[in-house]
């Protein structure tokens, strides 16, 4: 078998694939090809990571006190973004449902220069049984644009997506209007996107069911 070398865009991204590769063969699942029919693809459980998986509001709360903006909120959270704690909620469920045979992928907003820190906060957690998807690097679009571009492109092609856990009304939206069930997330100080009344008692008409 002939082997594929790959050419990887930045130095953050290859010294992640190469600590992936050192487990994947003996440990992560085998990814069905996109031939396969729905009721034969892996089912998989999508997870936002920031206020969803791990606890980050602190550090926004704290970037809102020094009045941080634009790039410079950007540069204040990618330097405390390590060293979040998991929310113990969201790790009992990605721990239980993994455990049942579904497979957690985290879709995120994070750049991926944060792709070997964040990749080492999960697996510390959850150990080598999860997908992560992240944001290109000069990547500028809002966030639900980049997570649609993977759920259509990565996700939907190869898994059979049973719900999404997200704290962004917008994100949620978008998940919506592909089907999946999702549950929109309010973090511990009550807080989340500005829309969130605004959108709370349309998401509690929303006919969108679960098969």
């Amino acid at each position: 078998m002939h082997r594929i070398k790959k050419v990887y865009a930045n130095e953050y991204e290859h010294q992640a694939n190469k600590r992936l590769h050192l487990f994947k063969n003996d440990v992560l699942p085998v990814i069905r090809s996109d031939a396969d029919s729905e009721n034969k693809r892996r089912k998989a459980v999508i997870v936002d990571l920031d206020d969803v998986f791990f606890y980050t509001n602190p550090i926004f709360t704290k970037a809102k006190i020094l009045n941080l903006s634009g790039d410079d909120l950007w540069k204040f959270f990618n330097k405390y973004a390590g060293s979040c704690p998991a929310n113990m909620w969201a790790l009992e469920i990605v721990k239980l449902y993994s455990r049942a045979g579904l497979k957690p992928i985290f879709i995120t907003a994070r750049s991926k220069e944060l792709q070997i820190i964040t990749i080492d906060a999960i697996v510390g957690y959850i150990g080598w049984c999860f997908e992560l998807y992240m944001r290109e690097l000069n990547d500028r679009r809002p966030s639900e644009a980049v997570k649609e571009d993977i759920l259509t492109k990565e996700v939907l092609p190869r898994y059979n997506i049973r719900f999404a856990l997200d704290d962004d009304i917008k994100n949620c939206e978008m998940f919506a209007k592909y089907g999946i069930p999702v549950l929109h997330v309010i973090n511990s100080e009550g807080k989340s996107c500005p829309d969130v009344t605004k959108y709370c008692k349309t998401l509690a008409v929303s006919d969108i069911r679960s098969d």
